[in-house]
């Protein structure tokens, strides 16, 4: 098993958590503190981290993105 822990500096973390989690695997806890994005999880294998990583890091980056869009 691998245990993962990711914080992301952000903006309004909240709304990026919020569009995340909307469409995301089961498994990952986010946690939002002082403009920051945190996510745990844990993998089975290197291969299923792989694919939760790429997965869960394209919605943050197009979440971020469009709030920064729409400033």
């Amino acid at each position: 098993m691998i245990d993962v822990n990711i914080k992301i500096d952000c903006e309004k973390p909240e709304l990026v958590a919020q569009a995340v989690e909307y469409d995301t695997r089961d498994g990952i806890v986010f946690n939002t503190e002082e403009n920051k994005l945190s996510l745990s999880f844990t993998c089975e294998n290197i291969s299923t981290l792989k694919k939760v990583v790429y997965s869960t890091g394209n919605l943050i980056d197009v979440s971020m993105e469009t709030i920064r869009r729409f400033k």
